[in-house]
C-alpha cells in the first residue's frame, strides 16, 4: 500500500530501466495498457465536457426565460406571436419538402412535378438504349442543363428531354441538342406531345 500514488491510482515506484533488457514483452504490454488507459481518459474527459457544456446552455436558457418572466410580470410572453406562428409552421414546411416519402407511407399518389397539362411537350430520342448507354446519355444531357426522363420498356430504355410548356421552347432545345457533337446519339430527335 505504501507504494501506491493515491492521486493517480498507479504504482508510485519508478519502473526499472534494466527491465527492457530482461523482459521486452512485459514492456510492450505495459505500453499498450497505458495507451488504452490514456484513450479511455480522453473519452471520459470529452463526455464530461459535453455534459458540462450542455448543462451550461440549458441553465443559461432557463435563466434568461425565468429572468424575463420575473422582470416583465407573469402575463408577459416570452415569444412574440409571429415567432410562435413561424415555429409552429416548421413541421408542415419540412414535410412539404419531401412529398414522395410521405406519400408512399400514406398510400397517397405523390404530386407530379411537371403535370402534362402545364408541360405538354418533350423531345423524344428515337432509339432504345441499354442501361449503361442510357445512363451515359442522361448524365451528358444533365450536365448541359437539360432535364432528362428515362422510361424502361422490356429491359431497354427510352429517353425524353424536357418537358416544355410551349412547342417553340422544345424546338429551340431540340436545335441545341442536335448541335452536340456526340457519336450518333442525337441524330433522330423529335418533339412530341406527352
Amino acid at each position: 500500500m505504501q507504494n501506491m500514488d493515491f492521486y493517480s491510482g498507479r504504482d508510485a515506484r519508478a519502473m526499472n530501466n534494466s527491465m527492457a533488457i530482461h523482459d521486452a514483452d512485459n514492456v510492450a504490454r505495459l505500453d499498450a495498457m497505458y495507451r488504452k488507459e490514456a484513450d479511455r481518459n480522453k473519452k471520459r474527459a470529452s463526455r464530461m465536457m459535453s455534459l458540462i457544456i450542455g448543462l451550461c446552455i440549458v441553465s443559461f436558457t432557463a435563466g434568461i426565460a425565468v429572468g424575463i418572466k420575473f422582470a416583465a410580470g407573469s402575463q408577459a410572453q416570452l415569444i412574440d406571436d409571429d415567432t410562435r406562428e413561424a415555429m409552429s409552421q416548421i413541421g408542415s414546411k419540412v414535410s412539404n419538402l419531401i412529398p414522395h416519402a410521405e406519400a408512399s407511407v400514406k398510400g397517397i399518389a405523390p404530386k407530379t412535378v411537371f403535370p402534362r397539362s402545364h408541360y405538354p411537350y418533350v423531345i423524344k430520342l428515337q432509339k432504345l438504349y441499354a442501361h449503361k448507354e442510357s445512363q451515359e446519355i442522361a448524365r451528358f444531357l444533365s450536365q448541359k442543363g437539360h432535364t432528362v426522363i428515362l422510361s424502361q420498356n422490356a429491359g431497354k430504355y427510352k429517353l425524353y428531354v424536357g418537358p416544355y410548356r410551349v412547342q417553340n421552347e422544345a424546338e429551340l432545345a431540340l436545335k441545341r441538342i442536335s448541335e452536340y457533337d456526340k457519336a450518333g446519339w442525337f441524330d433522330k430527335l423529335q418533339v412530341v406531345k406527352r
